[in-house]
This record gives structure tokens, sequence and C-alpha cells, in this order.
């Protein structure tokens, strides 16, 4: 009968996690982390293929969650754009995007902070500049579909989508990185 690996696995998740919170991507250390769980390093890899295997099984439910997020968020405003109730999502009520995105980053405080902080030497480390990035984008798909329905806006530079965009990611990664 095979074992039941379920144990060794949740605890090698936490050891994962507690080696690249401590330590970032780049220095922690398989061998450490095998050591830690109680495992040998051939036996890591029974579990996950390669360290970065590990980091994205550590971040992947929050990435795919946050992913989830704005999707939603974009279809909500794309509809209000077309139904002409504008004014309901700009106005000073934050339930639609912040909370859900502040309760997301609570949720996954963990998860988040290694995107943020720990992620150096993995296809996350520009994390801040994809979110910047997806911000503009956003930004720009809002105010097309405000003109597809001839509704008026200020017209926007590319420089003036990022300085808007770069200060409202930064300003919710401070919440992350301290």
């Amino acid at each position: 009968m095979p074992k039941d690996k379920t144990a060794t696995h949740a605890k090698l998740y936490e050891c994962m996690r507690a080696e690249f919170l401590e330590k970032g991507f780049e220095k922690a250390s398989l061998n450490n982390i095998a050591r830690q769980c109680g495992i040998t390093p051939a036996a890591v890899y029974r579990h996950y293929t390669s360290k970065e295997a590990m980091f994205e099984a550590l971040v992947k439910p929050a990435w795919d969650e946050f992913n989830k997020l704005c999707e939603r968020s974009m279809s909500a405003i794309k509809n209000e754009i077309h139904t002409d109730r504008t004014t309901t999502h700009f106005d000073d009520d934050d339930s639609k995007w912040l909370n859900p995105m502040l309760d997301l980053i609570y949720k996954y405080f963990d998860e988040f902070r290694l995107l943020v902080v720990c992620s150096k030497g993995t296809k996350y480390e520009n994390f801040a500049d994809i979110l910047i990035k997806m911000e503009e984008d956003t930004s720009k798909e809002m105010m097309a579909a405000m003109d597809a329905e001839g509704l008026p806006h200020a017209e926007i530079s590319d420089v003036q989508y990022h300085l808007a965009a770069t200060a409202y990611v930064e300003a919710m990664l401070e919440i992350i990185r301290h």
C-alpha cells in the first residue's frame, strides 16, 4: 500500500513558505527546506520538480484569484459604462474594487509578500511593473469603452496613464512591503 504523503506535503508547503519569506527566492535553499521539513532533498523533488515550481505553488492561488478579481471588476466597469451609470463607479464607494482588493491582499498576505518582496529570480520579479501595466491597460480600455458609448472624459496621455497607474499600484503595494 502506498504511503500517504498528505502530511509531508502540508509540512513541506509550510517549510517552503517560511524559507522563501525569510530569504527570498534567490537565497532560498532546497537543502534547508528539506532539512526543516525532516525529509531528504530527493523527497522534495517527489513533490516539486524545481525551486521555481515550489515558488509557483505558493503564489499561484493568490495570483489566480487576483486575476479573477480584475476580470470581474473590468466587466462591472464596462457594464456601468454601457448602461451610462459611470457616476456610480467613479463615486467614493470603494466597495466595488478597493475593499475586495484589500480583502484579497489580507487573505493571501504571505503570498502577496512573496510576489512583492521575495520574487527576485522568478517570472514574478517584476510584479509591480506587471500590475502597473495591467492598471494602465484597464484604464485605457475603460476610456475606449466610454468613447464607444459617446461619453465625455478627459484626454489622458500615455505618460499620465503611467504616472496614475504607478501611484495607485505602489500605494497598494506599500501595505504589503511595510
